[in-house]
C-alpha cells in the first residue's frame, strides 16, 4: 500500500484501508510515496524470479500523479515509469497486479503512454473528451459526481455505469468486522 502524498499528519484514507485489509487477513506492507520510485523498480526487477505458483501480490497506489519524479531518468537513463510500465505489462502473468489512480488523463498518459496495457479502467469525475480518448469514441458520458464508468477491456465491449461507494471510514471498518 503506497501512502498517497499529502500534508503530514492529515488523514489520507490509507490507514483505514490498511486496517480493513488486515481485518480480512491480508498482509499489508506500507511504502512511503517518496520511496515509490525505488519500490517499483525493485518490484519490476523481481518479476522474472517470481515462482509461477506464488501468491498474488497487489500494489495499491492511489494518486500516482502526485508522486514526484516518476518520469525523471537516472544515471542508467531509465525512469521509474519504465518499471511501472513493465509491471503493468508483465506483472499479471507473474501474479503482480497494480491498482493505481491518477487525477487526470494527462498524468496517466505521461506515466503509462498511449499504447497502455491497462485492461480495467474506472473513470470518476472525468470529462467527456477524456473518457472518449481513454475508452473509445462514441461513449456517451456526462460526468455526474455520483457516477462512474467501469471498463474491462478484456471482457466487455463497452463501459458500464456504476455508483461508487463513499470512502471507507473507521465506522465502516467496524461494521465490516462483524
Amino acid at each position: 500500500l503506497v501512502d498517497p502524498p499529502g500534508p503530514p499528519g492529515q488523514p489520507n484514507g490509507a490507514d483505514v484501508l490498511e486496517a480493513v485489509l488486515r481485518d480480512f487477513g491480508f498482509w499489508v506492507d506500507r511504502v512511503e510515496s517518496g520511496d515509490f520510485a525505488a519500490f517499483v523498480r525493485a518490484q519490476a526487477a523481481d518479476l522474472p524470479d517470481r515462482p509461477g505458483d506464488a501468491d498474488a501480490h497487489y500494489i495499491i497506489a492511489p494518486g500516482l500523479d502526485r508522486i514526484g519524479l516518476l518520469t525523471r531518468t537516472d544515471e542508467s537513463m531509465t525512469a521509474p515509469v519504465d518499471a511501472l510500465r513493465e509491471l503493468l505489462q508483465d506483472g499479471p502473468t507473474a501474479g503482480v497486479h497494480l491498482l493505481a489512480s491518477w487525477t487526470g488523463l494527462r498524468a496517466f498518459r505521461a506515466h503509462i503512454g498511449f499504447d497502455d496495457p491497462v485492461d480495467g479502467i474506472i473513470a470518476l469525475r472525468m470529462d467527456r473528451r477524456d473518457v472518449s480518448e481513454l475508452m473509445g469514441y462514441g461513449i456517451e458520458w456526462s460526468a455526474p459526481s455520483d457516477r462512474g464508468l467501469l471498463f474491462d477491456r478484456s471482457r466487455a465491449p463497452r463501459p458500464v455505469l456504476f455508483i461508487p461507494l463513499a470512502p471507507l471510514t473507521d465506522a465502516d471498518r467496524k461494521l465490516l468486522r462483524r
